[in-house]
């Protein structure tokens, strides 16, 4: 129950959360759901003030996790050399192979097309890109550093 906000699309999660895009991740991640980060990725979400105070509030709330660097940038190596990628964005698959989170929120076609071919991605991913595909994120399948079980902490919001 894990999912990855790409950096194309995290300001439509993280500016409004109340937006008809971001509400049900929200939502979702109210009632345990985890978002993932890491490595380049979160070098790249972390640029921005909001960003920085938005992941540090998700984090403490246990509403995210980082993987470690290291598991990411192996990954990376591997799928730079097997895979025939269209998209520059190696390091997102290889969160998504080092967490096993196979839901994406972007609106990056080159990346989309990546995160569901199974040729380099197995299970191949799914995308979150519109309100209407609120049921990918009530998938089951658990990710690395997902706890079953409600949270007992609250985020506090002040964004």
């Amino acid at each position: 129950m894990c999912v990855i906000v790409d950096t194309s699309s995290s300001h439509l999660i993280f500016n409004d959360p109340n937006t008809p895009l971001a509400a049900p991740v929200w939502r979702w991640l109210s009632r345990g759901g985890l978002l993932v980060y890491g490595g380049r990725l979160a070098t790249e979400l972390l640029v921005t003030a909001s960003g920085r105070r938005i992941l540090r509030q998700l984090s403490a709330a246990g509403w995210a996790q980082e993987i470690p660097t290291g598991d990411i940038t192996a990954a990376e190596a591997t799928l730079k050399a097997c895979a025939r990628l269209r998209s520059n964005d190696a390091h997102v698959l290889g969160l998504a192979v080092a967490s096993g989170a196979r839901t994406l929120i972007t609106n990056d076609d080159n990346l989309v097309t990546d995160f569901t071919d199974p040729a380099i991605l197995r299970p191949k991913g799914r995308i979150y890109s519109h309100p209407s595909h609120y049921r990918l994120l009530q998938h089951v399948r658990g990710c690395r550093g997902y706890r079953s079980g409600r949270r007992t902490k609250k985020l506090k919001r002040n964004f």
